[in-house]
């Protein structure tokens, strides 16, 4: 089975706290067999695990301005969890049954799960009592914008297979997402891309929680995040090298990945408005 962890935002506000309690009870609705790990003592996250039913550990090392360390959480993830299979989320990710049923068609000794994420406004606690999967997933169809590949918000691995190495990247800044992909690559890892298999459903928010930001998660945090990364070439989902397909995984070649990531740079470089729109295009 699959054991997740994550690092969650202080509950204290209603958006954040209806979100981050949406993604915690899709993973343990979705997955009833699945171990959850919940790392940090912010307020209010002792009294949601224990309402959800979930392990919360307390203890995960910080910065200097109070922000959680990956690291800690990956290094304690890897000597707490009970299954083969890891899987970091941010706190905000909504997750089906096809989620695992996409994972568990890649099989192999080492392997890294990663893929694009769905952006939703969500409003509203998700009904577990209910058919929430099939009211989900339609609402991502009908409302849904695919995010571009730069970013990426699961992570999922098999246990000892060299992650828990990860940096002291700042969790919720850029450049660590990116680290991870390139780790995997270096050591021929195979790269999964699981977009075409299953939607992953991303909770709109914003960015109001970051300390001393120039720019949405930009600023000194994200910059010691990219010192940390190296200097290398920043890389992203279209570095996968198998794409999951719902008839199963797929080879995805280096022409074809150096095509997408042509294809994706150009648009990076047109007006706002066409940007938008052809950033969410499922290539």
């Amino acid at each position: 089975m699959i054991s997740f962890f994550t690092i969650p935002k202080p509950f204290v506000d209603e958006h954040t706290s209806r979100s981050q309690i949406n993604a915690i009870g899709s993973w343990k609705h979705a997955f009833p067999d699945a171990e959850i790990l919940v790392f940090g003592d912010e307020p209010g996250i002792a009294e949601a695990t224990q309402k959800l039913g979930v392990r919360h550990v307390p203890h995960i090392d910080r910065n200097d301005l109070g922000t959680p360390l990956l690291s800690s959480a990956f290094q304690s993830a890897e000597a707490l969890a009970t299954h083969r299979i890891l899987c970091y989320l941010n706190c905000d990710i909504i997750l089906t049954p096809h989620f695992l049923e996409a994972a568990r068609a890649f099989d192999a000794p080492a392997f890294l799960l990663v893929g694009r994420r769905t952006n939703l406004d969500v409003t509203e606690p998700l009904e577990f009592d209910g058919n929430w999967i099939d009211v989900i997933l339609r609402r991502a169809d009908r409302e849904g914008h695919l995010e571009a590949p730069w970013g990426s918000d699961f992570f999922a691995f098999v246990k000892g297979t060299g992650f828990a190495a990860i940096p002291p990247f700042a969790v919720g800044r850029p450049n660590w997402d990116n680290w991870m992909i390139a780790f995997a690559r270096a050591r021929s890892i195979p790269v999964v891309d699981l977009t075409s298999a299953c939607v992953v459903v991303h909770q709109n928010h914003g960015y109001a929680h970051v300390r001393n930001a120039r720019k949405k998660w930009e600023g000194p945090e994200g910059d010691q995040n990219a010192a940390l990364a190296g200097n290398g070439r920043s890389y992203t989902v279209l570095d996968a090298n198998v794409r999951m397909t719902p008839h199963g995984p797929r080879q995805f070649g280096t022409l074809r990945r150096t095509l997408l990531q042509v294809w994706h740079s150009a648009v990076q470089r047109m007006p706002d408005a066409v940007r938008s729109r052809l950033t969410r295009l499922p290539l």
